[in-house]
């Protein structure tokens, strides 16, 4: 169950912010105000989700971590997860 938060917990926090923002507003406000401001709201989550995402990796074994490092040029290691 951790890795399932871990994983998906920015699509969690969404729908729940989303579906908070939204019940506010339908009772406060305008039913349709509602409607449109999630609909801009998932739009908005779903750009943000997609451009935060990693490519794939450029070194993908020990020979080609070998081959950059052995390259003799500046080297930049990034350790990065997108969970």
């Amino acid at each position: 169950m951790p890795i399932l938060i871990n994983q998906y917990s920015f699509i969690i926090v969404s729908i729940a912010g989303l579906a908070l923002i939204g019940i506010f507003i339908w009772r406060v406000f305008n039913p349709a105000l509602a409607i449109s401001a999630v609909l801009v709201g998932i739009l908005i989550l779903s750009v943000v989700f997609i451009s935060v995402r990693r490519d794939e990796a450029t070194v993908l074994t020990i020979e080609d971590f070998n081959v950059v490092l052995e390259s003799r040029r500046p080297l930049f290691i990034e350790f990065y997860s997108d969970y």
